[in-house]
């Protein structure tokens, strides 16, 4: 769990980092009073340990708690009998009744994200209460932001919010096909905005709710359907691929059935665990790429008509969200006409930002690491990125430099 939140630049410690000959109590009450954070992974052994019973951690938080105030979760890594323990008083990061070692892989990764975006949004208003946070750059230069970095993210909350509820609205139309599709030239900031925007708000408030919903990235590069694949069945953490069932995926979501139709990613999300309440939500980054990179017109063909089943299908397993550069919208016309029409129907498309939100997306990482740009430079960034069209990344890469 520590490696996305440090990939997402938070200064992380856990109880690995006591060197022998150090105390251990000492070294935890350390890093108490210089954390925003604390998480406790609790097990049977865990509240069994003399380090619990002793009432040492309870002082040790309690104390921490009058000095820096940290906020404290709590997760319940394997089945315990917490309700009457210290742990109770604290808030748990996920639902205790379902310890992370009872999960599948698919449940357990979305609880760990759902626990990593929980854990990253109090790191986030600790810090804004103290006027500091631990964060490494805070500019993303050249690169989208990630769902990781919607603690970083500025200036498009009301785009966002207007995706979350088409997204939601879209869901609710039972006739509708659950597809949305996020227009704009190169530059304007779609992959940020359908990323660190629209699936990190799902993080916070899932369709259809309360339980989570499960999250793949695709990029269909020159194999739509591999890349496609490699995201339903990634590599556990910390373990290798499995290249069997990659390979089965693969040939599977290949194969038409009798009435020629490509239905077997609505069938492989269907038979997820909870699948009617914790949908597949597909963002499908770059979707050009279909176009631009994919020569094999039957692969090309093939995977469009997996995502539109699958965005059909009335059992709403399947969440289809795709950004696409407007100028490649002919390209559908010409090739795919039903998701054509379908696009027009059920579209954002990302406008260029107003000077405000601009603003706020130029100062508010900066002030959020304890470094705000003077008025001047702000200013001199407005001015140069109003108007220009594809220059946000740019100006990301600018402020990496400041």
């Amino acid at each position: 769990m520590l490696a996305p939140l440090m990939q997402g630049g938070l200064s992380c410690w856990d109880e690995t980092q006591i060197l022998g000959g150090e105390h251990r109590q000492e070294q935890v009450a350390v890093a108490l009073r210089e954390s925003s954070v604390a998480v406790l992974l609790v097990s049977s052994d865990f509240l069994a340990s003399e380090f619990v019973l002793g009432q040492g951690l309870s002082m040790l938080l309690a104390s921490a708690q009058k000095e820096s105030r940290p906020k404290i979760f709590w997760i319940a890594v394997r089945p315990c009998l917490w309700q009457h323990s210290a742990v109770s008083t604290y808030q748990p990061a996920q639902d205790p009744s379902r310890p992370l070692s009872t999960l599948s892989d698919s449940e357990a990764e979305a609880a760990l994200a759902g626990i990593c975006q929980l854990i990253r949004a109090a790191v986030v208003t600790a810090s804004s209460s103290l006027g500091t946070v631990a964060l490494s750059n805070p500019y993303r230069g050249l690169g989208a932001f990630q769902i990781d970095d919607a603690h970083l993210f500025f200036g498009r909350a009301a785009l966002t919010e207007k995706l979350w509820q088409r997204f939601r609205l879209l869901y609710d139309t039972k006739e509708a096909a659950w597809l949305l599709a996020i227009l704009g030239p190169s530059g304007s900031g779609k992959s940020s905005v359908a990323q660190a925007g629209l699936l990190a708000e799902l993080c916070e408030r899932p369709v259809p709710g309360p339980q989570a919903v499960r999250m793949a990235v695709v990029k269909p590069g020159e194999h739509p359907l591999r890349a496609l694949a490699l995201a339903l069945c990634p590599a556990p953490i910390g373990q290798a691929p499995d290249l069997t069932a990659q390979s089965k995926l693969i040939d599977d979501l290949c194969q038409p059935d009798k009435r020629g139709r490509f239905d077997r990613l609505a069938l492989w999300a269907a038979n997820l665990p909870h699948a009617a309440t914790s949908p597949l939500v597909l963002l499908i980054d770059q979707f050009e790429e279909i176009y631009t990179l994919c020569t094999d017109k039957a692969e090309r063909d093939a995977f469009v008509e997996l995502l539109l089943h699958a965005a059909h299908d009335r059992s709403r397993h399947v969440a289809v969200v795709l950004t696409l550069r407007s100028d490649f919208l002919g390209e559908t016309q010409r090739q795919h006409p039903a998701l054509n029409r379908l696009i027009g129907d059920q579209e954002v498309i990302i406008t260029a930002m107003s000077d405000e939100d601009l603003r706020r997306a130029i100062t508010k990482p900066a002030e959020q690491a304890g470094h705000p740009l003077d008025e001047s430079t702000v200013q001199l960034l407005i001015t140069e990125t109003h108007g220009s069209e594809g220059t946000l990344p740019l100006l990301e890469f600018a402020l990496t430099r400041i």
